[in-house]
């Protein structure tokens, strides 16, 4: 998702001062807007939104979509005022016209998820204590010069504050070093001296000036006080009183704002980047021998001292080294306009070229193992899966939530090395959440980030109750072997088995509650007989008398697909067939021909009402959020591809 971002920010910029948006780039603005949408990370498409208009304020506050050619009135001020004002209305217009379509577009995708983040454990707020993990620490903000420098999870000794890519804001050290001197630039005496943003003719000399410098500075400055979380009360004050900051956790994500601000900077440090003169070759001379004494001192200590700090010593010495390169490369860069029109232009391609070798070289070492490939037998069923799937034979597996983050999280899925996770076969043979999928094999538990807010609160429940209940529960889960991890080695994992799980079961009582917490505290009790009666929320009265034994007659699931099951019974009299998989709108039942609800069973599963005799029940899930984004979806798309043709054929690219 974060990689649509310059592209939104490019199409919010028009080709030249005095220009609008043409319809072709506003319709390419929807496109990319729509694909950040579909690629389903709400919190960057957050941050996106909040960037971009930014972006597009500042271009508008800076007379970038108005025609700046005109002569200003005698009521200069004025002029400038309702200019600014105009513009601003056009930058919101602008954004409005991106974002709706987009959202029309995404539709088909956007409404199921709205609707499954409404029945959530996120649907009110994220909690307090969850939205500040992973707030910035500050100690790693010298990772934009030296990004090992506590450790490396692809070298397997990280050993800085949670995770290692939370943090991670290096850029490459001559990209930095480029943004700080532009940036810097912006506080110089030469600098201060820019234009009046209303007299502004061309895009380039805009981007060039102080007031872009000062809006990239305030970008960066935003990005660290978001980041840091609750190290500051900013952060926290926006959370209990700003709507939409209270939906997300890791405020260190806001720092892809400062990536992006900082690549643009080190693109304006770039274009001016001349060969030092006077004072300024002299520092650069110095600098340069200086990087050379540290990647020298550095690496001998590397070398030498490798058991005193490691990670610092080796971030230090390649800091040294790619400091050095950027010091030779400022030595040999293209001197003062007048110098370089003697230049062959061969020596400054060379230059170049030699550029984009070096910050290339250093980010891929930088990144080197940060992306570890998988072997594709990992993807292939093995022998103690079939085995395993043949034992369950249907039925599903039950980890607790405490062994799993013991397995996840300190056997497996580390954060300060990789080494583990790289034991492919040994991961898959523990069928850890969510990789029973690629066995077929049924699981109680869900990896998922979004988990419906009644099973979140089931699991928690179920995890607290005493064994004895939980058995009974975990038969009404049709739970067959209990997941545990080895006493000696927890990647050894042990099967416990359990008889007696049903998925599909008739009762003759029903036991009535009103709301969902009488739901879940009738079931987690140990008085009810899961195999004669069902638990139902939300009916009234008493219900009626029953034969509470026992009723075991013929059950068949005849066909079932993700979306659909249909199952034969014959019922001595009239009761409920009960089926244990999670409640869920948008599903529907048919007993025959005709159409019965779905009631709310045992707090969390199913149920249909059915009489006696033989019969046939359908369910089968039909959102109407899929169906109802799907026609919007189709609509704005059929739109945006005649627009798409007018403008093929008229060439208006006009605003």
């Amino acid at each position: 998702a974060a990689a649509w971002l310059p592209w939104i920010l490019l199409c919010l910029t028009p080709k030249k001062t005095g220009g609008r948006i043409g319809s072709l780039q506003r319709l390419v603005l929807v496109i990319f807007l729509g694909m950040q949408l579909l690629a389903g990370h709400a919190q960057t498409t957050w941050f996106t939104w909040l960037l971009a208009g930014m972006w597009a304020f500042f271009l508008g506050w800076m007379g970038i979509y108005a025609d700046n050619s005109l002569p200003l009135s005698s009521a200069g001020e004025r002029y400038r005022y309702q200019g600014r004002t105009r513009q601003m209305g056009y930058a919101a217009k602008l954004l409005a016209l991106g974002i709706l379509p987009a959202l029309a577009l995404a539709a088909v995708q956007l409404l199921p998820t709205a609707e499954y983040l409404s029945l959530s454990q996120r649907s009110a707020a994220v909690d307090y204590d969850a939205a500040m993990i992973y707030s910035l620490w500050p100690w790693r903000l010298l990772g934009l010069l030296a990004p090992d420098l506590f450790g490396n999870p692809a070298q397997a000794d990280y050993w800085g504050y949670g995770n290692y890519w939370e943090d991670a804001v290096y850029i490459g050290l001559l990209p930095a070093i480029l943004a700080l001197g532009a940036l810097l630039a912006a506080f110089c005496r030469k600098a201060a001296s820019s234009p009046d943003p209303v007299a502004y003719n061309d895009l380039r000399e805009m981007v060039l000036g102080l007031e872009f410098r000062r809006f990239l500075i305030f970008i960066c400055a935003a990005s660290l006080v978001l980041a840091l979380g609750k190290n500051t009360p900013i952060f926290p004050w926006l959370y209990r009183y700003i709507p939409g900051f209270d939906s997300f956790q890791a405020p260190s994500r806001y720092l892809v704002w400062l990536e992006v601000a900082l690549c643009l900077a080190a693109a304006l440090g770039a274009e001016t980047w001349r060969r030092p003169e006077r004072g300024g070759l002299y520092w650069t001379r110095l600098a340069t021998a200086g990087a050379l004494a540290v990647a020298l001192g550095a690496g001998l200590g590397w070398y030498l001292l490798g058991e005193v700090q490691p990670t610092f010593i080796r971030a230090t010495a390649l800091a040294g080294l790619w400091g050095l390169g950027a010091g030779l490369l400022s030595l040999a860069a293209p001197g003062s306009e007048v110098e370089r029109e003697g230049e062959p232009r061969f020596n400054k391609t060379r230059w170049q070229w030699l550029v984009v070798v070096w910050i290339a070289a250093d980010l891929l070492v930088a990144g080197m193992g940060l992306n570890p490939a998988i072997d594709l037998d990992a993807y292939r069923s093995s022998a103690t899966a079939q085995e395993l799937s043949q034992e369950l034979d249907g039925h599903r597996l039950y980890l607790s939530p405490n062994h799993e983050q013991q397995l996840k999280y300190e056997s497996f899925l580390r954060f300060d090395s990789f080494e583990p996770a790289k034991r492919w076969q040994l991961l898959r043979s523990t069928i850890l959440p969510n990789s029973n999928i690629f066995e077929h094999i049924s699981s109680v538990n869900n990896f998922d980030p979004l988990l419906s807010g009644s099973y979140a609160v089931w699991m928690e429940t179920v995890d607290r109750l005493p064994p004895a209940v939980q058995v009974e529960l975990f038969r009404l889960m049709d739970v067959r072997l209990l997941q545990q991890p080895g006493p000696f080695q927890p990647e050894q994992i042990q099967y416990v088995p359990l008889t007696g799980g049903k998925r599909i079961r008739f009762v003759g009582c029903a036991l009535a509650v009103h709301d969902a917490q009488e739901a879940l505290e009738k079931t987690t009790n140990e008085g009810v007989d899961f195999d004669s009666s069902v638990v139902l929320e939300g009916t009234s009265g008493s219900p009626a008398p029953c034969d509470a034994a026992a009723i075991s007659i013929p059950l068949q699931i005849i066909e079932e697909n993700p979306s659909e099951m249909v199952v034969d019974l014959d019922a001595p009299g009239a009761g409920y067939l009960v089926i244990s998989d999670l409640w869920y709108p948008g599903w529907k039942a048919w007993v025959g021909e005709t159409e019965a609800p779905i009631l709310h069973a045992n707090f969390l599963f199913r149920a249909v009402a059915v009489g006696s005799g033989k019969q046939q029940v359908t369910l089968r899930y039909q959102p109407l959020s899929f169906y109802l984004g799907a026609v919007i979806s189709a609509a704005a798309l059929l739109i945006l591809l005649l627009i798409l043709r007018k403008s093929a054929r008229t060439g208006d690219r006009s605003g």
